[in-house]
């Protein structure tokens, strides 16, 4: 997600790497056991434990037991696409790496950090914590496949750089309410396709992604749209067009925008998705 748009401008993310940074390495918790079994099934069981049925998180139940999502984050600390690109066979395989990623280090910075309400109350010593969200998503470092990004870098330096769809804004997750929610599932590429289609649908057909006020005629949705315009729009497309295409209620949208209702941006909810 993006945090702070004031980062958005080239020119003062320049002027902020001057300041301080963190680096999340695994072994911050209590537990340096490693489970030599698949990603999948280890995030598979995490998800499974902390994730309800709301997509809400149960963070207190992590601080209490850290040890799984320890053994998770280790997992995408050792190894990733650009370490070991041999153990990632296809583009899906890679992309899934990188969105379940960012989605457990998500987590982890939380666990971290907590306990906040949001991720906007995490504020570490460096220039990025003036910008609300700097903090979390700028300031702190994670590791991947030896690498370090930030979850701001990780997100548009590698993720967006490098996959063309814009359904990756439904599966990223910032532990936030406004957030698409968070899968119950990692993402696998044997079911990529579907599981992104999955997630859009519902973050479109919610609240919080679009509605469709008839009393004030407008047409709200998510902030994310005005944030990621450019991915979702196209010379043929407008974001509009986009949205259309997985609202359950396709006839009422189009005849709205013909009945010339305006459209504005929802406020985002920066809650921690905390159950």
């Amino acid at each position: 997600m993006k945090p702070f748009l004031a980062l958005s401008c080239g020119i003062v993310l320049s002027a902020l790497t001057v300041s301080c940074s963190s680096t999340v390495r695994t072994g911050i918790m209590r537990t340096d056991a490693v489970v030599r079994v698949s990603d999948e099934s280890v995030q598979s069981r995490l998800y499974r434990e902390i994730v309800n049925d709301e997509s809400l998180v149960d963070y207190d139940a992590l601080v209490r037991n850290p040890e799984l999502l320890e053994k998770a984050y280790t997992q995408i600390t050792e190894r990733s696409p650009d370490s070991h690109p041999s153990d990632f066979s296809s583009s899906d395989e890679a992309f899934a790496y990188w969105l379940n990623a960012y989605n457990i280090a998500t987590i982890y910075g939380v666990v971290k950090a907590y306990p906040i309400n949001s991720v906007q109350d995490f504020k570490p010593f460096s220039l990025y914590s003036l910008i609300p969200g700097g903090g979390f998503f700028a300031a702190q470092k994670f590791v991947f496949g030896g690498q370090s990004h930030s979850l701001y870098a990780l997100e548009n330096n590698v993720i967006r750089k490098r996959f063309d769809d814009p359904r990756l804004h439904f599966a990223l997750n910032c532990a936030s309410i406004g957030c698409p929610d968070l899968s119950q599932e990692p993402y696998s590429a044997r079911h990529l396709n579907k599981q992104l289609d999955r997630q859009a649908r519902a973050f479109i057909n919610s609240p919080k992604g679009l509605q469709i006020d008839h009393e004030a005629k407008e047409i709200r949705i998510s902030s994310i749209f005005d944030w990621y315009a450019e991915d979702f729009q196209t010379d043929e497309q407008s974001v509009l067009d986009y949205v259309a295409n997985y609202y359950s209620s396709k006839d009422e949208l189009i005849s709205a925008r013909e009945n010339g209702y305006g459209l504005s941006y929802l406020e985002y909810d920066w809650s921690l998705n905390r159950q």
